[in-house]
Parts: C-alpha cells; sequence; structure tokens
C-alpha cells in the first residue's frame, strides 16, 4: 500500500513539472501568427502586430480602413450651415466672423457719459433714433434739457443783418413769433397810425388795412352791413 501511493505522488508530481514546462515553453517562445497577404488594413495591421483601428489611426488612407463621410450641411445662409460647409464648430466660426447672421450679437460696452452716443448705445438704437425719441421727450416734459450730441441741439447759422429774418434766426423763434414778443421792434411791420381813407379802417387779426367795402374780421369795418364806418376793436 505505501509503495503505491509513492508511486501515484511521483507520477503527480512529474505531470506538474511537465505542465508548468510547456507553460513557460510556450511564454517565451510563443507560436508565430499566420498573417493575411492581402493589401489591406486588416493583413497589414497583423504583419505589425496592433489591431486594425491603431493601423488606419496612423495611415487612415490605407485600402479598407474606415473613411469619415463628410458632414451633410444645410444650405441656408447662417452661422450653423456656413461653419458646416468650412468644417468648423459653429463658435469657431462666429468669432471668426462675429457678425454673421446667426452668431449671437456681442454685448456692446457703452460710455457713461449723458449725451446722444452714450444713450443710443444704452439703449441699442441710432444717434439718430436716440435723438428723435428724446426731441420727442422733451415736448412732454418741460424739465427735460437737450441732449447734447444730437444734430438738432447744433446751433444752426444765422445771417447778423438787421432784418425781421435774421433777428428772428438769431432768437430761435419763427418771424410772427419775434414780432409777437417785441411788436415794437423796428424789424416788425408797424401798423398804421390811421387808415388811409377815412371809410376805411386796420385789421388787427389780419394785420392790414380794410377797405370800404371790404369784408373784413369779426367787428372790423365789415359785417354783414356797413355798422357806420366803425373802427376795429
Amino acid at each position: 500500500m505505501k509503495f503505491t501511493g509513492l508511486i501515484a505522488s511521483t507520477l503527480m508530481l512529474l505531470l506538474a513539472v511537465m505542465a508548468s514546462t510547456a507553460s513557460a515553453r510556450s511564454i517565451a517562445f510563443p507560436e508565430p501568427q499566420y498573417c493575411c497577404n492581402a493589401y489591406n488594413a486588416e493583413c497589414e495591421s497583423c504583419k505589425q502586430g496592433v489591431s486594425v483601428e491603431e493601423f488606419c489611426r496612423s495611415d487612415p488612407t490605407f485600402p479598407e480602413c474606415p473613411t469619415e463621410q463628410p458632414p451633410i450641411c444645410c444650405n441656408a445662409y447662417n452661422a450653423k450651415c456656413e461653419s458646416c460647409k468650412q468644417g468648423l464648430s459653429e463658435e469657431e466660426f462666429c468669432r471668426i466672423y462675429p457678425t454673421f447672421s446667426g452668431c449671437p450679437t456681442p454685448t456692446p460696452v457703452c460710455c457713461n457719459a449723458y449725451n446722444a452716443e452714450c444713450e443710443a448705445c444704452k439703449f441699442g438704437i441710432t444717434v439718430e433714433e436716440m435723438c428723435r425719441v428724446h426731441e420727442e421727450d422733451m415736448a412732454f416734459d418741460s424739465f427735460l434739457g437737450p441732449l447734447d450730441g444730437c444734430p438738432q441741439n447744433q446751433p444752426k447759422p444765422c445771417c447778423r443783418a438787421n432784418t425781421l429774418e435774421c433777428q428772428a434766426c438769431i432768437a430761435d423763434v419763427s418771424e410772427e413769433e419775434f414780432c409777437r414778443r417785441d411788436p415794437h421792434s423796428h424789424v416788425c411791420p408797424q401798423k398804421p397810425t390811421k387808415p388811409s381813407h377815412p371809410d376805411n379802417c386796420y385789421s388787427t387779426i389780419w394785420n392790414k388795412e380794410v377797405m370800404h367795402g371790404e369784408m373784413g374780421a369779426k367787428k372790423c369795418c365789415w359785417k354783414g352791413d356797413w355798422e357806420s364806418k366803425s373802427k376795429c376793436k
């Protein structure tokens, strides 16, 4: 019995040694890999001992390497379509062409002065629009002053002659308003001291002499019937 057990143990040890030796030999001397001979990515990657993906990454134009299909781009004239056509990201395209249609509008940095340019920038409108809006606001708010930088606030050139046209321009009022404010000014037309004919009268509404029988202003010379050559009231 003891002899039989000893033989069995010896055999088992021998088998274990042989298996270990075979395993070590296979590691030290691996069996050669047999590769195909075709001129394509699979065979060449096998010969170089790399994967097909790695081989094609190093040489993407090699036969049978998967090629990336070009993207199908839209035809609209905006940042999304044009960036696709140029092979750029939308962000990169807008960085190159910031004013292109579809690109986000950058927030402008506006000045802080109270003038037409700065206020127009803050409201996102043109200087002309800002001046027009401000002029409309001044018509409703008597405390609102002119806005610097508006073209209409620039002093207009006026003549310097001693005439009604020049003096009204300098005062920045109409000729009628100038004479209404200062009716005795020597540049304003003066009323006659008396009509040129006793049957005539002077209309303060029309600022002229009304002839006898001529249709005049109310309460002046003619009111349906002649009123005893009455004077204007």
